[in-house]
């Protein structure tokens, strides 16, 4: 048999060493269940309810009519010594470490503070990046807001301190906004980094900023069509012409997808047909979201052991959830951390499969759960 040439030892280590973003526990656990209860086994319950889905649309929201209709009718990174750094925040998105791996880069994690509904601390900031000085070179900051999983919305002074501290210390900032439609809670609103940054003026209006939004998240719940796009403000010519060769040499998303982002980016305007209907299911959809939110908070708070901040924005509930010593030492015993195994037996025991705040990170010695709150 002819030798292969593309094998472990021979494709490039840093594809290889990509940490996987593994299925968490308690969905592979869910799936499995599902079959058992299929085939008839008794359980203390006769479906799972999916609170840990992510897919509005599979929940059973209606689309936005517009979308639909309008489908109808019509990283290559050179290696340095010396890694780069990107500061992340924890909790977040997996994706995140598992692409920094790929791209051969180094993670800086810096913690969310819970206690003041999940806002980001300068200080924070300067402690992570000084630690991380030594092993690499720092070069962006990424910044989720909407809060993914938090369901947070920072502040216009939170951001002001974001934006100067990303100046200061000469870092890219990489705004994952995704969620900027979700903003539902009475008083509160989405301000984009972009506005924040014109605001204060020179020399922070001159940031260098890559902000991201996502047709397949938040609002439009279109999660089977991957559609998203970037904008870019003050980047060098230079350097986007080197990013719109980069992109052009990858396969651009499908049609259907790129009809659903071009609809996000250009809604129906008040003299078009489809104007009426649209805005009806959007405020449908705003209020809704609004109503599940106050619903879960308040009996998520009534729970024993659990306590959930306020929620503002995007589709997430991440409560912290105080578990007995006696509780942390059986799932250090079983080999999981605390808050797995509590979800375990959460779906075990009642159907209900959430997510382990193991799996997007969190402050150590506390453990969380992530519940999407469309379940309700």
């Amino acid at each position: 048999m002819a030798r292969k040439l593309l094998t472990l030892d021979t494709i490039n280590p840093l594809i290889r060493n990509i940490q996987d973003s593994e299925m968490s526990p308690t969905v592979r656990r869910a799936q499995e269940i599902e079959t058992e209860l299929r085939k008839g086994i008794m359980k203390p319950f006769t479906e799972v309810i999916r609170a840990d889905i992510n897919d509005i649309q599979a929940m059973g929201q209606k689309p936005i009519t517009f979308i639909r209709q309008s489908i109808l009718n019509v990283l290559n990174l050179p290696q340095n010594e010396i890694p780069i750094g990107i500061l992340v925040p924890v909790p977040r998105d997996p994706a995140y470490s598992a692409l920094l791996d790929e791209l051969g880069m180094m993670q800086i994690d810096y913690y969310l503070e819970e206690e003041d509904n999940w806002s980001i601390k300068s200080e924070e900031l300067s402690i992570a990046l000084e630690m991380a000085s030594r092993y690499c070179i720092p070069k962006a900051i990424i910044v989720i807001n909407p809060g993914n999983p938090t369901g947070s919305i920072l502040t216009p002074r939170n951001m002001e301190e974001i934006v100067k501290f990303a100046a200061r210390r000469k870092l890219v900032l990489l705004a994952d906004e995704a969620y900027q439609f979700n903003a539902y809670a009475q008083g509160c609103y989405f301000q984009s980094f972009k506005k924040t940054m014109m605001q204060l003026g020179p020399p922070y209006s001159n940031l260098e900023l890559i902000s991201f939004i996502s047709g397949s998240a938040g609002i439009l719940g279109e999660c089977g069509l991957r559609c998203g796009c970037c904008e870019m403000v003050n980047l060098g010519e230079d350097v986007v012409k080197v990013y719109k060769k980069s992109i052009c040499i990858k396969m651009c998303p499908g049609v259907v997808g790129q009809i659903a982002l071009d609809c996000m980016i250009c809604p129906p305007l008040p003299t078009q047909p489809s104007y009426q209907a649209f805005i009806q299911e959007w405020t449908d959809v705003m209020q809704s979201l609004n109503e599940k939110a106050i619903i879960s908070i308040k009996y998520l708070n009534e729970i024993d052991g659990f306590e959930c901040k306020p929620q503002t924005a995007a589709t997430f509930i991440f409560p912290k959830i105080h578990l007995p010593e006696k509780v942390i030492e059986e799932a250090k015993a079983k080999g999981q951390s605390p808050d797995t195994f509590y979800a375990l037996n959460l779906l075990e025991e009642t159907g209900i499969c959430t997510q382990a705040g193991t799996m997007y990170g969190q402050l150590p010695g506390t453990y969380h759960l992530r519940y999407y709150e469309f379940y309700v």
